[in-house]
């Protein structure tokens, strides 16, 4: 299996090394974890971020927060519906804190709280 985890900025930096200890500890076999650093965003198109997904052949994406989800392309289609990929949503904080992300119509999408 194959996780991507997207690491983008918390006001702290706590989410941001929560992504990279999971990385890091994560030793199973059968499990690859793929950070993927949306800071660096500004650096690639929209287009190129999607081909980056599809060529990683994900099979579950982690977004803490709800952290990128909420990417279109120029089309106004979030990117994450044009991929073949579960996403889960794993809320760290009061869910009313990403309401907007949480409403974000997503194919495949769970959503974890331990609120």
């Amino acid at each position: 299996m194959k996780i991507g985890i997207f690491k983008g900025e918390s006001s702290n930096g706590v989410l941001s090394t929560l992504v990279d200890e999971i990385a890091i500890q994560t030793t199973y076999d059968d499990i690859e974890i793929e950070v993927i650093d949306l800071m660096s965003l500004h650096q690639i198109s929209i287009p190129a971020f999607r081909q980056k997904l599809i060529d990683l052949n994900l099979d579950l994406i982690i977004s803490f927060n709800g952290w990128g989800i909420a990417l279109k392309d120029a089309g106004g289609i979030y990117i994450l519906n044009q991929i073949d990929v579960v996403i889960v949503i794993w809320l760290v904080d009061d869910p009313s804190f990403h309401y907007d992300r949480l409403a974000i119509p997503l194919n495949n999408k769970i959503i974890l709280s331990g609120i």
